[in-house]
């Protein structure tokens, strides 16, 4: 088993212990719902990404970067920054591109916290990157050919997929922790205990 077949099994297992402890919450508002659905579009994409990856498909595992991490921003943006009407408002609109738009949201979300960490993301390359592997710009094209051998295939080196897994990591992780504290700990489903335990096992930042 090579570098990334292993660290494809832990992802797996990984996923597996985080849903252990979301099926232990109950959503009790608006809020929560909505910050709820969003981070369980990111860990959809993150579980598919995960197992097209383990397929060689990585064009479109890459394809699904993007939405995985503004899904994350957008449920970390309506629980933390949105107040109650702009909450109510989101129940009844299906154009959630109004409300949520662009950069800002990293940046309202790293002015709360403190941090640079989502703007970061989004003013770096890394976004323009996502950008590219989404609508099939120049990066996605490249990444397959094989021009050593002159062949039409997939071309992704393993530091990319490496590095790829890694970020993704600990933007799942980052969210969990949301869910797990504000939700599960105030609903008295999850204990420090398990959040302890689970960041032991899943420390931010590494896999």
């Amino acid at each position: 088993m090579n570098k990334i077949e292993k660290i494809l099994e832990d992802e797996k297992q990984f996923i597996k212990d985080i849903e252990i402890n979301l099926k232990k919450n109950e959503l009790l508002d608006d809020r929560t719902k909505l910050f709820a659905g969003f981070y369980r579009v990111a860990l959809t994409h993150y579980v598919s990404i995960i197992y097209l990856i383990e397929k060689k498909l990585y064009s479109s595992a890459f394809t699904l970067v993007r939405p995985l991490f503004e899904s994350l921003v957008r449920g970390e943006y309506t629980y933390h920054i949105l107040d109650d009407e702009k909450i109510e408002k989101l129940y009844k609109t299906d154009k959630y591109d109004k409300i949520f738009k662009g950069r800002r949201l990293s940046e309202e979300l790293d002015d709360k916290n403190g941090t640079k960490y989502y703007s970061k993301i989004h003013t770096t390359s890394a976004y323009n990157t996502m950008q590219d592997f989404m609508h099939t710009g120049a990066i996605q094209i490249a990444n397959n050919f094989n021009e050593d051998n002159q062949t039409i295939e997939a071309n992704f080196d393993d530091e990319l997929i490496l590095d790829t897994i890694n970020s993704l990591h600990t933007l799942i992780t980052i969210s969990t922790l949301t869910y797990f504290e504000e939700i599960g700990l105030k609903n008295g489903e999850i204990s420090n205990k398990d959040i302890e335990s689970f960041l032991k096992e899943y420390p931010i930042g590494e896999i």
